[in-house]
């Protein structure tokens, strides 16, 4: 992580403007100000550090410093351009919202985003402004003499905007800084993009519907044959109920980025122990007592030398053993697993209905 600079670069002159240190090099004989404190600091113009200012007595604190550099650049930047777009996130969301079984917030809805030129509603922005029962570190005032829907610009360095600003429904724009660097990539832009640093608190977002809205789902499929995989591909939420290849299905929504189920060994194993809860299956190596892992991962039995039967799993035939016994423990964590997924996320347990006994 870089260490940030806390050297100061700008001053006031005695005009209240705002000044970097390269400006003022023909002006050393004048009086400058800290920006916060209002305080005199002294330009060091020396040849083996960065010029900078340095104050003449007491230092105030960097933060407060930074916060109110920010507050008139910012604003001189909103005053001067006659273009700012705020590019906002906005959503498409699934017709289907909260009818589909594999609904959650998250998956279901796509990002986009929209622009809106701040400077065609907005004609001037006023320093530490007081609009109702708040103090605005930096007021947007409509391009009329009323000051009515304003915005508010809250420049976040040490203090997040508070939480009784938030909920009085003011449309705000918290611009994150901790560096002037940050002030100078912001005003050497005219686009304000919600997510850089920026947030934006109680904005309309016109989001809309789709139907030909789709989610990649992956699906646990048990066969007639006891044998079971899961699907993964060409699978999504409009057609994962078109094919029902097997007597008990469960589909959830699907992120190769997403380890799911991790702690359990993923979404297979959950598969068979639903299925084995459901009492759709009597045996398997995967929630056998006696299943461990060899020292490549490799999925072994434990008594293959006592009882003389194949070394791996994969080379074992579950259902005829007589010595599996359910790993209880394995089993109550699985489902406890999956039931924790539940809580936040949609999901789809099929069952064949003309299935009326056993596998």
């Amino acid at each position: 992580m870089n260490k940030i600079s806390k050297i100061q670069h700008f001053a006031l002159d005695c005009n209240g403007k705002l000044l970097r240190i390269e400006e003022t090099i023909e002006r050393k004989d004048e009086t400058f100000l800290c920006p916060h404190c209002k305080q005199e600091v002294i330009g060091k113009y020396g040849k083996e550090r960065r010029w900078h200012f340095a104050h003449k007595k007491k230092e105030c604190d960097y933060d407060k410093y930074l916060h109110s550099i920010a507050e008139i650049q910012i604003a001189e930047w909103f005053n001067k351009e006659k273009e700012i777009i705020l590019d906002m996130i906005q959503y498409d969301t699934c017709i289907k919202n909260k009818e589909c079984p594999l609904y959650n917030e998250y998956d279901c809805k796509k990002e986009k985003r929209t622009e809106r030129n701040l400077k065609d509603y907005y004609s001037e922005c006023l320093l530490e402004r007081k609009y109702g029962n708040f103090i605005a570190d930096l007021l947007c005032k409509r391009n009329h003499q009323k000051e009515d829907n304003p915005i508010f610009i809250e420049i976040y360095v040490s203090h997040k905007c508070t939480e009784e600003k938030i909920k009085s429904g003011i449309r705000i724009i918290e611009i994150s800084i901790e560096k002037e660097e940050d002030i100078t990539k912001i005003i050497n832009n005219t686009k304000l993009k919600e997510g850089d640093g920026i947030k934006l608190y109680n904005f309309k977002r016109d989001s809309k519907y789709s139907s030909t809205f789709s989610v990649p789902v992956q699906k646990y499929i048990l066969f007639k044959s006891r044998k079971s995989y899961v699907q993964k591909d060409n699978c999504n939420c409009q057609n994962y109920k078109d094919s029902r290849k097997g007597v008990y299905e469960i589909t959830i929504n699907y992120n190769d980025c997403v380890p799911y189920f991790i702690n359990s060994g993923g979404f297979y194993n959950i598969g068979i122990t639903k299925a084995y809860q459901a009492g759709l299956i009597k045996k398997d190596c995967h929630i056998c007592k006696w299943q461990k892992e060899d020292t490549f991962g490799k999925a072994l039995c434990v008594l293959y030398k006592k009882y003389n039967t194949p070394k791996y799993c994969e080379d074992n035939d579950a259902h005829k053993c007589i010595n599996f016994k359910e790993n209880k423990e394995f089993i109550q964590f699985a489902a406890k697993d999956f039931e924790d997924y539940k809580q936040s996320n949609g999901y789809d347990i099929w069952v064949n209905k003309d299935l009326t006994e056993r596998i």
